[in-house]
């Protein structure tokens, strides 16, 4: 994911969120302001997580 920019009209919408997927392949994020989150809700990547996504 990359380039997402602002806030959305809920409190929750602070930032884009990748919540709580089952991702077969890397996640890689770059250019995201404010960077990504998972809300607390973590996602299963079963290959690489780079950039902003490196947490995720």
């Amino acid at each position: 994911m990359s380039g997402t920019t602002g806030t959305g009209p809920f409190p929750a919408d602070s930032s884009a969120g990748i919540v709580g997927n089952t991702i077969g392949g890397s996640l890689a994020c770059a250019g995201n302001v404010p960077p990504p989150t998972n809300r607390g809700t973590p996602n299963t990547v079963t290959g690489s997580r780079t950039g902003q996504c490196a947490a995720l």
